[in-house]
């Protein structure tokens, strides 16, 4: 059985064409800087499966005075699904506002949402959206998103026309947007359902979709405004052609928040990479097959990205190639494509001067490649980047086999002389200023300790590599246990090695890296272009220039102006009529009220979760309490998933850190089958995490059966998603616990049983008890029921939680077991359908949680950040 998440396995369907290009170019910092947005980017898939959709765009109300401050309300509706889009627009002067990601003012900020809409909802998104990260919505919110006009381009946009004249389409070139963002922020956080929430058909169901449409309304938005201050100026203004409306896009202000990204979402990443690479190689092999292609179809696109680049000014900053130096060397390729005396010898002649090319020149020639696909197969490659895996421990795996797959898939971190101390010079953190900005310090002069991150993975990677020296015959559960801090990179190694573009290679903490490559390497999946970077870690580009507007879109009138979109060749000069007055209407018209969610109350004392949301505060808080990562995340993930089936595990979760400090058990691992170890009073999780992993791995070492008992500890009953795991790894577990006062999880005695059912997923049975007797003598009857189970001393009437792990294939085992502990027990069933229906129902409709126990996770989780006087110190 593969052990890795189903996320992780290579997927059927998509057949590699031609070769792949090696990681070890792809996932370089020289090739991540000169990334170049396709056809396969999220702005242009976005845009393409709206237009493929039934799709209807509305103005419900345009409320905005002479400086443009007020509100705008729109609805969307795909394929039958309503959706609506609230803009509340400011105009602060520059001196208040600010692209950081900690501001508070910005000119618009606004939300999309899906559902009906009612006076009552209207008046709540009013006063939260404006508060953006210190806001909260309602479920049915997707997204959220803020922004601060031009400065540059933005008034003279509204005086020309205003003066009934066009703005200039050679300055709109130069800068690209009218209004730029500074964070668009989706997937369940501050209240809102995640991407995990969306049936399966939802319009949005696919990666940055929610984001893209967004930033497509809120371009939509900034269009009504330029054009609604322009008429208040004068009645007689003129409306913004059509060609330029496509020529503006929407722009952006990323920082090194991306580099995060990019490290903590390894699995992602290599989804992404594969399947450019792989639609890379099926156009690449088209064009060696049909060489004539290069004339007729991929020469006009280099005709037009040659006047793409030859318009831009972008120096680069010494950061990113040129655009002068990019048209200079595509004008080459043209040159050689045209004066070929036959295609037959075209494609190695290109692959040839190709070479000798920037980087960024041939990622250009690369995206112009792709566009030879149909749509069927740009689509094929664009729906396959769907990835909700995430890294686990394989237990059993020998330690000889993680050396061979750490030099083998990370032999370019082992290359890095770590015992240089340039090599590791700073350390990454998170301040109280701007907790969602990563900053930088010298490590050796940092006046507070490090927190764990991934943002040393190549120096994590070294540490673990020299570890497992001492380990020789042992398995990785050993290690693991013996170093809890090295859990998250032995996860991760175990999960990622077979999976070629999942890491990016370079180390983040040398004292001569920059994030611009990272960075780069995200953006251009996003779709963002004309990049303009600024030491030490900023960058400002536009996303969906060229994309036709929503009024197109819904009479599927154009497709865009895409790839390349050039401005238009009389500069917009010529006047286009005056357009419709602002609408106004009270929100009360807006819609109906029948289907709109209850509004979000500020004062209510629950507070409703996405479990993404809920599962990044646990982990941060068991962090803050001095657990290691690999430890906070996986105990997240088993106290979410006992509040789901039992609820109350948050809140006992929340008293156990209270009481108990983090404990490792020491010398746990030398404790043997059947033997117990007493814990004394302290929180079960950290050896608990451990005790499954241990005998995991000895019950496939011994092809049989391992039990360890852990007495005298607290917090068992909200581990049954230990023995889960446990099935993942072709395990039938018994998690047994009995005197466990926390409250939580079936009961104060009980057991859970968990296995493999033989179609790659996984089946649960639990019950609780009234009387640890009780749960022994149900702890006896299961055993019988499992080979080899039987031969072990069961758990005793005193015992606090007990793990016994046994290999087993008997696929009759579920069945019997029901049969055998239904006749003396009340117990639940969960198969692998109803363990999915039950995660994805709290992902769709949340979870609930007092407002006291989310703001003590909170308080917990500040203990994270560093108190730097809000100055980031890289000298």
């Amino acid at each position: 059985m593969d052990e890795r998440p189903a996320a992780m396995i290579s997927r059927p369907g998509i057949t590699p064409h031609g070769r792949l290009r090696p990681a070890a170019l792809v996932m370089s910092p020289a090739r991540a800087a000169a990334a170049f947005p396709s056809r396969l980017s999220f702005g242009r898939t976005a845009v393409e499966r709206l237009l493929k959709s039934e799709c209807s765009f509305e103005r419900v109300r345009i409320d905005l005075d002479a400086e443009g401050v007020g509100s705008c309300l729109y609805r969307l509706v795909v394929d039958g699904q309503r959706f609506h889009f609230l803009v509340v627009s400011e105009n602060f002067d520059p001196s208040a506002k600010t692209d950081h990601s900690a501001g508070r003012n910005w000119d618009a900020s606004a939300v999309l949402c899906e559902g009906d809409w009612s006076p009552a909802r209207e008046q709540m998104l009013l006063g939260e959206t404006p508060k953006q990260r210190h806001g909260r919505f309602d479920y049915d919110t997707l997204c959220t998103l803020r922004g601060n006009r031009s400065a540059r381009l933005f008034s003279h946009i509204v005086e020309s026309l205003a003066q009934g004249s066009q703005p200039s389409a050679a300055l709109i070139s130069e800068v690209g947007y009218a209004l730029r963002t500074t964070g668009v922020i989706a997937n369940g956080a501050l209240g809102m359902r995640p991407f995990a929430g969306l049936e399966a058909g939802h319009p949005f169901a696919r990666p940055y979709e929610v984001q893209m449409v967004s930033s497509l309304l809120l371009r939509e938005y900034t269009f009504d405004l330029l054009e609604t201050m322009a008429r208040h100026r004068n009645p007689q203004a003129v409306s913004l052609a059509p060609a330029l409306k496509r020529f503006i896009g929407v722009g952006n202000a990323a920082g090194a928040g991306l580099v995060p990204f990019i490290v903590n979402n390894p699995v992602i990443i290599d989804r992404w990479c594969r399947s450019f690479e792989e639609a890379l190689a099926l156009a690449r092999d088209r064009l060696a097959a049909e060489p004539h292609l290069l004339r007729t179809f991929v020469a006009p696109l280099l005709d037009k990205a040659i006047a793409w680049f030859s318009a831009d000014q972008r120096s680069g900053n010494g950061i990113y190639c040129p655009s002068s130096q990019t048209a200079r060397e595509l004008a080459g390729l043209r040159g050689l494509i045209r004066d070929a005396g036959s295609v037959a010898g075209l494609p190695d002649a290109l692959d040839t001067a190709l070479a000798a090319c920037n980087a960024e020149t041939a990622e250009v020639f690369h995206a112009i490649a792709i566009e030879l696909l149909s749509g069927n197969e740009a689509a094929r490659f664009s729906d396959d980047l769907t990835c909700l895996g995430e890294p686990h421990v394989r237990p059993a795996q020998p330690i000889a086999d993680l050396r061979r797959a750490i030099e083998t898939a990370y032999d370019w971190a082992l290359e890095i002389d770590f015992s240089d101390p340039d090599a590791s010079h700073y350390a990454w953190y998170r301040s109280v200023a701007a907790p969602l900005d990563p900053r930088r310090t010298v490590r050796a002069t940092a006046p507070w300790p490090e927190v764990e991150s991934r943002m040393d993975i190549a120096w994590k990677v070294r540490q673990l590599y020299d570890m497992t020296a001492g380990y020789a015959g042992a398995m990785a559960a050993d290690l693991v246990s013996d170093h809890p801090q090295l859990r998250d990179i032995a996860a991760r190694v175990q999960s990622c090695a077979e999976l070629d573009y999942a890491e990016f290679r370079d180390n983040l903490i040398d004292w001569r890296f920059r994030p611009f490559a990272a960075m780069r390497l995200s953006l251009a999946f996003y779709g963002m272009e004309k990049l303009d970077p600024s030491l030490p870690k900023s960058a400002r580009g536009a996303f969906l220039q060229g994309a036709p507007t929503m009024a197109e879109i819904a009479a599927r009138t154009h497709a865009g102006d895409w790839p390349f979109p050039l401005a238009p060749e009389d500069d917009g000069a010529a006047p286009v009529p005056v357009g419709a007055p602002a609408l106004r209407r009270p929100a009360s018209e807006a819609d109906g009220t029948a289907g709109a969610p209850a509004p979000v109350s500020t004062q209510t004392e629950m507070l409703l979760c996405s479990p993404r949301e809920l599962h990044r505060l646990l982990s941060k808080a068991l962090l803050a309490k001095g657990y290691s990562l690999g430890q906070s995340e996986r105990l997240a993930s088993a106290v979410l998933f006992s509040e789901t089936l039992h609820g109350n595990a948050i809140d006992a979760c929340i008293s156990d850190m209270r009481r108990a400090p983090p404990v490792q058990a020491a010398g746990l691992r030398f404790i043997g089958n059947g033997c117990s170890h007493d814990l004394s009073g302290i929180w079960l999780a950290g050896p608990a995490l451990d005790a499954a992993d241990l005998t995991m791995a000895r019950a496939a070492a011994l092809s049989g059966t391992c039990s360890l008992t852990l007495r005298g500890a607290s917090g068992a009953a909200m581990l049954d998603y230990l023995t889960l795991d446990a099935a993942r790894n072709g395990h039938v577990t018994i998690h047994a616990w009995t005197h466990d006062d926390s409250g939580c999880g079936a009961g104060r005695h009980g057991l859970t049983i968990a296995g493999p059912d033989g179609e790659g997923q996984a089946w649960l049975l639990g019950c609780g008890t009234q009387s640890a007797e009780e749960a022994h003598r149900i702890f006896t009857k299961a055993a019988e029921c499992i080979p080899g189970m039987s031969a072990l001393s069961c758990a005793s009437a005193n015992t606090g939680f007990q793990v016994t792990s046994v290999i087993s294939s008997d696929l009759n085992l579920r069945p019997a077991l029901v049969s055998a502990l239904g006749d003396i027990a009340s117990t639940r069933f969960l198969g692998a359908e109803r363990l999915a229906a039950l995660r994805f129902a709290a992902q769709r409709h949340g979870m609930r949680i007092s407002r006291s126990a989310f703001q003590a996770l909170e308080q917990t989780a500040l203990g994270l950040l560093v108190d730097d006087g809000d100055k980031e110190n890289e000298d």
